[in-house]
């Protein structure tokens, strides 16, 4: 055997291969001794296109919009209305059926704190007259597991120091005392 090596082209791509390579380096085709040929490239011809002049080019028929109607704005207006109306609807009654397995998944940082404020010193002025004017703080906390606001009175008087702590729902539509101090 001779080590010198035959120029062939690939069955596949048409590239110049050596009969010493097992696979085209070009395409990745497998060379068989059978599947080289000897011949020159073999070139894939392409499909002739035919340029078309526009001025030959047939015209295409030109498409009537139909004018927009006030009634078929009324009519996508009542299609959007109650499709709003199901959407808000239908949020409102997963929320009010299944709000209390989805709230404890949700965020709680306290944001409404001004408005648990609002509402402990409703509570106060109905229930703890004496703590209308009383020094007032606002947290959030976790009670039993649950998200709470947290709002401490701290009244001082003459005779003392006075403390009341209110619990506030997350909801805001609970309010209860905690705990009551008095220093007297």
């Amino acid at each position: 055997m001779s080590d010198k090596s035959r120029e062939l082209a690939c069955t596949n791509c048409g590239e110049t291969v050596t009969d010493k390579m097992r696979i085209c380096p070009y395409c990745g085709h497998a060379l068989k001794a059978d599947a080289v040929s000897q011949t020159q490239p073999v070139y894939q011809t392409q499909p002739q296109v035919i340029v078309v002049p526009a001025a030959q080019a047939p015209a295409a028929a030109p498409v009537e919009e139909e004018p927009v109607t006030g009634r078929s704005l009324l009519l996508t207006f009542a299609v959007w209305a109650v499709a709003a109306f199901a959407a808000v609807y239908g949020m409102g009654f997963v929320a009010e059926k299944y709000g209390r397995y989805v709230e404890p998944f949700t965020p709680f940082v306290g944001a409404y704190s001004a408005e648990a404020a609002g509402v402990a010193q409703n509570y106060v002025k109905e229930v703890y007259p004496e703590f209308t004017n009383a020094e007032q703080t606002v947290s959030a906390a976790q009670l039993d597991g649950e998200p709470v606001y947290i709002v401490d009175y701290v009244l001082e008087d003459s005779e003392g120091l006075q403390g009341l702590r209110l619990v506030v729902s997350r909801r805001l539509d609970d309010v209860y005392p905690l705990e009551y101090y008095d220093g007297r």
